[in-house]
C-alpha cells in the first residue's frame, strides 16, 4: 500500500493484481484477454510489471509473466516464467495462442478465482463445455452441464488451476508422436463412449492419414514446447484443426501394428 500510495502521489498508474486470487484468461482466436475479477485489463497499457512475490497458485504467475513477455512488458524477476507445471496443457494452451496455433476457445482460472470471473465465464461459453486441470490419460477431463458441477470439481480435486473449453463435438481426435523433428505415426483415436478419446479410457484406434498443414503444425507445437518426443493431440473442424495439447511422454497404444 505504501508503494500505490507513493505512485498515486508521483502521477504513476498503477495496478494491484493478485493473479491466483482474482485473474482469469480467456484465450480465443489467438486473442489473449486478461481479466481481474471480472474486469478487462488491457496490459498493454503498462510498462512495467513488479512481481512481489512468488508463492501459492504460482502457476497462474508463470503464466501472466508468458503473456508480459509476448507484450513485451518488462518485468522484475524472471524466474517466475519457470514453473514445475510449465509443460503441461494449461500453459501450453497460452503459448499456442501466443504462437496462432489454433486452439478451442479457453478460459484459465485458480480455484480461488472462478467465482470472481464468473460473469466473464458466461458471456464466453455455453453448456455443454469442457473442464480439464493437469493431468494425464484424460483423468483430468469432464464433460460439463452446469456452473455447479464446476464448483463441485474445484471443491473435490482440489488443484490450484483449471481450464474451461468451447466443446467440440467429434467422432474421433488425431494423435501424432513426433521424435527428433520429425513425424513417425498418426492414429485416431476413436471414442468408446461418446466423450473419451483417450485409448487408456477405450478409445478404438486405427491408422491416420495427414494433411500438409497438420503436419506441418503438429511439428511446429513440438518446436513450440521444445520437445524432442511428443504425441501431438488435435481435432479436425470444418475450417480446419484445433489443437488440445502435446504430451511429453505419450503412450503408443494403437501405433505398435
Amino acid at each position: 500500500l505504501d508503494f500505490l500510495h507513493y505512485a498515486a502521489q508521483n502521477n504513476l498508474d498503477c495496478k494491484k493484481i493478485r493473479t491466483y486470487v482474482n485473474s482469469a484468461i480467456v484465450l480465443d482466436k489467438n486473442k489473449i484477454d486478461f481479466y481481474e475479477s471480472g474486469e478487462f485489463l488491457n496490459l498493454s497499457d503498462y510498462k512495467y510489471a513488479f512481481i512481489r512475490v512468488k508463492t501459492m497458485g504460482s502457476q497462474l504467475t508463470s503464466i501472466f509473466c508468458e503473456i508480459l513477455n509476448d507484450l513485451k512488458i518488462n518485468y522484475n524477476d524472471k524466474s517466475n516464467i519457470e514453473h514445475t507445471m510449465g509443460d503441461e496443457k494449461i500453459t501450453q494452451m497460452v503459448r499456442f495462442a501466443i504462437n496462432k496455433i489454433p486452439i478451442p476457445k479457453t478460459m484459465i482460472f485458480s480455484d480461488k478465482s472462478f467465482n470472481k470471473n464468473i460473469e466473464v465465464f458466461r458471456k464466453n461459453f455455453t453448456f455443454p463445455c469442457v473442464m480439464k486441470t493437469n493431468g494425464s490419460k484424460g483423468r483430468a477431463v469432464w464433460k460439463i452441464s452446469s456452473e455447479e458441477q464446476i464448483t463441485k470439481i474445484i471443491e473435490d480435486t482440489k488443484k490450484e488451476i483449471y481450464m474451461v473449453q468451447e466443446y467440440i463435438p467429434n467422432e474421433y481426435d488425431v494423435r501424432v508422436v513426433v521424435a527428433f523433428g520429425k513425424i513417425v505415426g498418426a492414429i485416431e483415436r476413436h471414442s468408446s463412449d461418446g466423450f473419451y478419446n483417450n485409448v487408456a479410457m477405450g478409445g478404438i484406434t486405427k491408422v491416420a492419414n495427414l494433411s500438409a498443414t497438420e503436419k506441418k503444425l503438429s511439428l511446429a507445437v513440438c518446436k513450440i514446447m521444445k520437445l524432442e518426443l511428443g504425441g501431438v493431440d488435435f481435432v479436425r473442424v470444418a475450417d480446419g484443426i484445433k489443437f488440445f495439447e502435446v504430451n511429453k511422454g505419450p503412450v503408443v497404444y494403437g501405433f505398435q501394428d
